[in-house]
């Protein structure tokens, strides 16, 4: 996996230095985090699987923890993630407003048809994804759905009825 960031590389230097050198950093992430991922009951592989939803899915650092959260919450109640962004990826394009027919795709991509994660990746993700899904917003944090704005503001509900109400408010 190659690490995102912001690297200042000279153009003289060839692809292999600079792929080398991004997973040099992915090698830290894991080597800095290896106690807790060793504790996870997910492998780094499935963590960084998560970590690329939770980055598509939370525009602020803030909401990261929090939507990492919801995404334990629903895998250990053996829920779907249904995201609608993993659907997205599945059609390799972006759109703010999914409907029944998009989010129906078969693909090992899609977390509404898929139970757990995603086969993959769907991006690299950043560090602060990373870091949400090693260190999430904690048990306290009990909610199973989250709706965010395409603007970034992002809304959780421990019951579907309330999620309904969220999308059909901000969807009008």
């Amino acid at each position: 996996y190659l690490h995102t960031n912001t690297y200042d590389f000279d153009s003289s230097l060839s692809a292999q230095f600079i792929i080398k050198r991004m997973l040099e950093e992915t090698n830290k992430w894991y080597a800095d985090n290896k106690v807790k991922i060793s504790q996870s009951p997910y492998t780094f592989s499935e963590m960084i699987t998560l970590a690329s939803v939770v980055e598509k899915e939370s525009k602020f650092k803030e909401d990261r923890p929090k939507v990492a959260q919801v995404f334990y919450n629903r895998l250990e109640q053996n829920m779907k993630l249904e995201s609608d962004i993993t659907a997205a990826y599945a059609h390799q394009e972006h759109k703010v407003t999914m409907t029944y027919e998009d989010v129906a795709i078969d693909s090992p991509y899609n977390t509404y048809r898929v139970d757990g994660l995603p086969i993959g990746p769907i991006n690299s993700p950043s560090k602060e994804s990373f870091d949400a899904v090693i260190n999430p917003e904690g048990d306290a944090f009990d909610y199973i759905f989250l709706y965010a704005r395409p603007d970034g503001e992002t809304f959780y509900s421990k019951t579907y009825e309330n999620h309904q109400r969220i999308q059909q408010q901000y969807r009008d």
